[in-house]
């Protein structure tokens, strides 16, 4: 528990520097900064190893709230809100998506584990009810034997001193009485049969000790034709047991439904040995053969057993006879009786998260992409404008000549602050013109001001094809 609490507060920390790390270097636009991937990989550390849910909320929610509290402030005071809308993406894209999908790992995993839990608990007690009703049963058995062979016992002895003492009875009646007495004898051993098989067989029931070999092995001994390759189920305990509890019901109903039919077992594992697939097929009963009738319920019993571990259970016939066909998890079981509501649970909080996070981003990145069309389609500057302008103009002036939107270099002209010449100090906007594609204009336009005036002015022409930049000098018109 304390190297637990240790390892989450360790990811709490690493996960809050990770962020605040990756929205001090979002960029409004260009590449992507490189502490984001760092962010998503400790964002799904966080969501598989810590059992702590709502910290790392908290955090998502800190630097989200951010971003967008940036955005709207820059919006109410006429500024650009792309940063503060690119921190919020950013945030959403690498930290919460790759956090829900931790999350939704390590819930999984519990359920698997408190499934197979609770598998376990009810094979155990399983296991006790079919003790407790074999030892009434005995007990009864005992009762009846008792009951049944000393009225049978009772009545030779009585028959044995009638003969002793009684007189004058020739060789003929003496020759009847002891053929009666043998035939109450045997009578009596019949019945002491029947009881040691009642009492072998319900020895013999249920136990997944020896595997299905054993299984296999006593239903042969009792005259069954079985075809098994001699693959053992692989998995956890609960899956061997399952898969025995599996093959033993269907054997059970084959020698009941279909006595003389061949029987054939199949046990494989399927998707990388993550399922277990037990298959047991039984021929049509021979013609005239006593079958006993159905009541279905050890089929039911059954099939909740396979759906409370996760697994499905198909029986039915066919047109060879009759099959039962399960696939059971291997090393996991998705959930139980007492735990049906969890998985539902764990899905709905899973899926309102999500929800709320694509609520936020969509209209996020709807709003990014309406707002750059809009300072794309306004911030267009004519030539002629542009002609106007003067270095050493007053910024008053130039302002009212410049379209009242101005853009990042980086959305539509990546290349311009490479190739423009540097600016000491002041504050430079850029422009398109009006030819070229909304987001890749054929010229750029660049105007610093300094000082209250223009410092530089500067066109860099794109197409049709790359030239050098031209910028004014003062007394240029």
């Amino acid at each position: 528990m304390r190297r637990a609490g240790v390892r989450d507060a360790a990811l709490l920390v690493l996960m809050a520097t990770m962020a605040v790390a990756t929205v001090a270097t979002t960029r409004p636009v260009g590449s992507l900064p490189a502490v984001a991937l760092g962010l998503a990989v400790v964002a799904f550390a966080a969501g598989r190893l810590s059992g702590h849910r709502y910290a790392v909320q908290g955090v998502l929610v800190a630097v989200v709230g951010w971003g967008l509290m940036r955005a709207l402030v820059s919006t109410a005071l006429g500024d650009e809100p792309w940063s503060g809308m690119a921190e919020a993406i950013i945030a959403l894209t690498f930290g919460a998506f790759p956090w829900l999908t931790g999350r939704y790992l390590r819930q999984r995993a519990e359920l698997l584990v408190s499934g197979w839990e609770r598998v376990a608990s009810l094979e155990r007690e399983r296991d006790a009810v079919a003790e407790q009703e074999r030892l009434h049963e005995r007990t009864r058995i005992a009762e009846e034997m008792h009951d049944s062979l000393g009225h049978s016992l009772s009545l030779i002895a009585v028959r044995a001193g009638a003969l002793e003492v009684a007189p004058g009875l020739t060789a003929e009646e003496y020759r009847e009485g002891a053929g009666e007495l043998r035939a109450r004898a045997s009578e009596a051993i019949g019945r002491l049969h029947e009881v040691i098989g009642l009492l072998e067989r319900s020895r013999a029931e249920g136990s997944a000790d020896d595997g299905l070999a054993g299984l296999v092995d006593r239903a042969r001994s009792a005259g069954m034709d079985i075809d098994w390759d001699g693959i053992e189920p692989e998995g956890d305990g609960p899956a061997c047991m399952l898969a025995h509890a599996v093959v033993r019901e269907a054997l059970t109903n084959a020698a009941k439904h279909a006595p003389g039919a061949r029987v054939a077992v199949e046990v494989s594992a399927l998707e990388r040995k993550r399922v277990l697939s037990v298959r047991v097929r039984n021929g049509p009963s021979a013609p005239g053969g006593p079958a006993s009738p159905s009541g279905g319920r050890g089929l039911r019993s059954l099939r909740e057993r396979v759906e409370q571990a996760g697994g499905a259970l198909r029986a039915g016939p066919g047109a060879d006879g009759f099959a039962v066909e399960a696939r059971l998890p291997a090393t996991a079981a998705a959930a139980a009786t007492g735990a049906r509501g969890r998985p539902d649970r764990a899905r709905r909080e899973l899926i309102g998260a999500g929800a709320v996070v694509v609520s936020v981003l969509v209209p996020l990145v709807a709003g990014w992409y309406i707002f750059g069309d809009h300072v794309v389609a306004e911030a267009v500057l004519a030539p002629d404008r542009f002609g106007r302008l003067e270095i050493g103009q007053e910024q008053a002036d130039a302002e009212r000549l410049l379209p009242s939107t101005a853009l990042p270099a980086e959305v539509s002209v990546p290349e311009a602050e490479r190739v423009l010449p540097a600016v000491a100090e002041g504050e430079c906007r850029f422009y398109g013109s009006e030819t070229g594609r909304a987001w890749s204009p054929d010229s750029a336009y660049r105007v610093c001001f300094s000082g209250g005036e223009v410092v530089s002015a500067c066109v860099y022409e794109r197409r049709p094809a790359p030239s050098e930049p031209r910028c004014k000098e003062d007394g240029d018109t």
